[in-house]
């Protein structure tokens, strides 16, 4: 990041967008563009990682699911749509808020969270 994203600068807070600052600054004069740098490095790991998490347990339950049938295919199925029947930004808040707010914490959330829907797919 050209800027440390947490310097305050009140000269030149809500300047516009300058060579300087790509993005202009905010309030309290932090450059805007740094910020953003800085952000996306946590969108960008924890983004994939919580996908192929949602995506191998959404699957193993499927194929576990699909494989036995009877009396596992039935408890499978209604615990999977017990979950579906939550709103799925609920659950995942609750779970943060319980568990803390750790990436690894919000990666299993996320990943756990949209594991049903994948499982239902497959």
């Amino acid at each position: 990041a050209p800027y440390d994203p947490l310097a305050d600068d009140i000269i030149n807070a809500l300047a516009p967008p300058s060579r300087e600052h790509w993005f202009g600054t905010d309030q309290i004069g932090r450059d805007v563009f740094s910020r953003v740098i800085v952000g996306s490095r946590d969108i960008l790991t924890v983004a994939p990682l919580a996908t192929l998490l949602a995506t191998v347990a959404g699957t193993a339950l499927g194929l576990l699911t699909g494989y036995f049938r009877g009396i596992v295919d039935d408890v499978v199925s209604r615990i999977l749509e017990a979950f579906m029947a939550i709103p799925v930004v609920i659950v995942a808040l609750l779970a943060i808020v319980a568990l803390g707010t750790s990436k690894t914490t919000v990666i299993i959330v996320i990943g756990l969270s949209f594991a049903p829907i994948i499982a239902r797919t497959v």
